[in-house]
C-alpha cells in the first residue's frame, strides 16, 4: 500500500500505523472486528447537491514544494483525524498540528467570524460550506502535483458544494444520512418514524450529538416542514413543541460521535440520531445488536468538506497535511474507525480487497451518488430562531 504514494505517506505507517494494513486483512482493529445490522433504507430524495458538468483542474499545475516546517491549525471534530496521522506529519516535516475542537458547526462559525479561533483549515458540513464560500472566506486548494483529488470518487470532485472556477473550494472527506438508531430488545415494535424518540416510555434513553441545527432540522422532517432549512413560525413552533416533547428522553448531549457510541454500547441509552455505521461500531464495541433506519418522513445529510480560509497564515502546509491524511490507509481505517462513508475510492478498493467489503456496501461506501440527493445540514435562512427553538427545548438537557 505505501507504494501508492511518496515517502510522506509511508512515513504515515512508520509513525504510529504500522499495524493498520495487517489490521484491516485480519478484522483486529478496534472498530473493525465484525458486522452487524445496518441501514434499512437511504435517504429522502430532495436535491440540494448536484454534480458539475465536468472536472475542476487543480490551482496549480506546479510541483508541490517541499513545507517549511511550523504550525498547522485546524478547526475539527475531536475525533476527526487519527492522532498517528499528526505524529507523521511532525516527524516527516517538522509540521506541529494544533487542533481547536469543533462541537458544533454554527459555534464554530460564530468563532471564525469574531475572531476567537483562527485555523487554516476548517472542518465545514453541507450549508456551512456554502456559507463560508458566500462570505468569501474561502481559498482554492493550491494541491501542485498531488495526487489526492485523484483518488476521490469523480462525484466528489464536481459537485457543486466543492467545485469553483479556480480549482477545488475544498476537499470532501465524508457523507451520511442521519438515521434513528435503537436496540430491538427495548423498543417494542419495529418504528418508521421519528416519533419514536418520543415515547414515555424511552426516559433518559436517547442519546444525541451536539450539533444544535441538525437536532432542529431533524424536528422539521418529523414535523412534515415544507422545507426544513426555511421554516415558516407556524413550522418552527411544532418543530419547537417536538423537540420540548425530546428533550425529557434525552440522557445526555454529546461533544462526539464516540461518546455516543459508548452509551449505546454500554446500554445506557437505547436510542439515537446518529449517521451510518452505529449497528457495526456498538457491535464492535461488545455492545447489543442495533438497527438504524431513514425515518419515514425523511431525514438531513451531511457532507464533511475540508475548506481552506482565505489569507490563512499556515496554508502552503496543507498540501503535505492532505497528502498524509487522506492517504487510502487512513482513510479506509476512518471508515472502520466512525462508519461515515468516504469519498476516497481508493480505500474503498483497500477495504475491498481486505475483507471489509460487506460493511463498506451495507453503509454505501459504492454509492457515493446518493450524498447528491440529500436535503444537506447548514444554516438555513433563520439559524438564530433555529438556534433559539433548541435553546427553548433543551435548557434542562445534560450536555446542552
Amino acid at each position: 500500500m505505501a507504494a501508492m504514494r511518496p515517502l510522506g505517506r509511508r512515513a504515515v505507517l512508520q509513525a504510529g500505523l504500522g499495524a493498520l494494513v495487517a489490521g484491516l486483512a485480519h478484522g483486529t482493529r478496534a472498530f473493525a472486528q465484525s458486522s452487524g445490522a445496518g441501514p434499512s433504507a437511504t435517504p429522502d430524495r430532495t436535491t440540494s447537491v448536484t454534480a458539475g458538468p465536468e472536472e475542476p483542474a487543480l490551482a496549480s499545475a506546479a510541483p508541490t514544494p517541499r513545507p517549511q516546517p511550523g504550525e498547522l491549525r485546524l478547526l475539527t471534530a475531536p475525533d476527526h483525524w487519527d492522532p498517528g496521522v499528526i505524529v507523521a506529519i511532525a516527524a516527516e516535516h517538522g509540521i506541529a498540528v494544533r487542533v481547536t475542537p469543533l462541537v458544533d458547526d454554527a459555534a464554530a462559525h460564530a468563532a471564525v467570524v469574531d475572531g476567537s479561533v483562527t485555523p487554516d483549515l476548517v472542518t465545514a458540513d453541507g450549508g456551512w460550506v456554502t456559507r463560508y464560500r458566500l462570505e468569501d472566506r474561502v481559498a482554492p486548494l493550491d494541491l501542485g502535483t498531488s495526487h489526492v483529488v485523484e483518488e476521490l470518487f469523480p462525484v466528489a470532485r464536481t459537485m457543486d458544494l466543492v467545485a469553483g472556477p479556480d480549482g477545488l473550494m475544498g476537499f470532501p472527506w465524508s457523507w451520511s444520512p442521519l438515521q434513528v438508531v435503537y436496540d430491538p430488545s427495548r423498543v417494542a415494535r419495529s418504528p418508521a418514524s421519528w416519533d419514536v424518540l418520543l415515547e414515555p416510555r424511552h426516559r433518559r434513553s436517547v442519546v444525541v450529538e451536539a450539533q444544535r441545527l441538525d437536532l432542529v432540522l431533524c424536528a422539521a422532517r418529523a414535523v412534515g416542514a415544507r422545507d426544513p432549512l426555511a421554516m415558516t413560525d407556524a413550522e418552527l413552533d411544532r418543530a419547537t413543541e417536538w423537540l420540548t416533547r425530546l428533550a425529557p428522553n434525552v440522557r445526555r448531549v454529546v461533544r462526539q460521535r464516540s461518546d455516543a457510541i459508548r452509551l449505546l454500547a454500554t446500554g445506557e441509552c437505547a436510542l439515537a440520531i446518529s449517521a451510518l455505521g452505529a449497528p457495526d461500531l456498538v457491535r464492535d464495541a461488545a455492545g447489543p445488536e442495533l438497527v438504524a433506519f431513514v425515518p419515514k418522513e425523511g431525514t438531513i445529510g451531511s457532507i464533511e468538506v475540508e475548506v481552506l480560509l482565505r489569507d490563512a497564515p499556515n496554508a502552503a502546509r496543507v498540501p503535505a497535511w492532505l497528502e498524509m491524511a487522506t492517504a487510502p490507509e487512513v482513510a479506509a481505517e476512518s471508515f472502520l474507525r466512525d462508519g461515515r462513508p468516504l469519498f476516497n475510492e481508493r480505500a474503498l478498493r483497500l477495504l475491498m480487497d481486505t475483507g471489509h467489503g460487506d460493511r463498506a456496501r451495507r453503509y454505501l461506501y459504492d454509492r457515493p451518488e446518493i450524498a447528491l440527493s440529500m436535503t444537506l445540514t447548514g444554516p438555513g435562512i433563520r439559524p438564530d430562531d433555529y438556534l433559539a427553538a433548541y435553546r427553548t427545548a433543551f435548557a434542562e438537557v445534560p450536555g446542552a
